[in-house]
């Protein structure tokens, strides 16, 4: 079993990408995530969550209007995007968008 840390960067190459929404661990990949690769996701669940949860987004919206926490959301989707090199459908569930697309683990 790889280290979590390599695990995700080695997924990363295959296109799959793992984020967390609502305390929950997640991927997206361009197609059926091998049985090895989801055993071994499952294997390294709790250390997966912890690596891709990112709460700070929450905390800040949670005093702010709708347009504005709107607003946030997608800022930070674009950033995570262009900047974290992450796929857009990741960067816009770390940004607290578009939660209806997605598999659980």
């Amino acid at each position: 079993m790889a280290e979590p840390r390599e695990f995700l960067a080695f997924m990363r190459v295959k296109g799959v990408f793992f984020f967390a929404y609502g305390g929950r661990l997640y991927w997206h990949a361009p197609g059926q995530l091998p049985p090895e690769d989801a055993a071994e996701a499952q294997a390294l669940k709790a250390e997966l969550l912890a690596l891709v949860s990112d709460e700070a987004l929450e905390t800040l919206c949670s005093g702010a209007g709708p347009e504005e926490a709107g607003y946030l959301r997608e800022e930070r989707a674009a950033i995570l995007e262009l900047e974290g090199g992450l796929c857009r459908l990741e960067a816009e569930l770390r940004a607290g968008m578009n939660r209806n697309r997605v598999e659980a683990v």
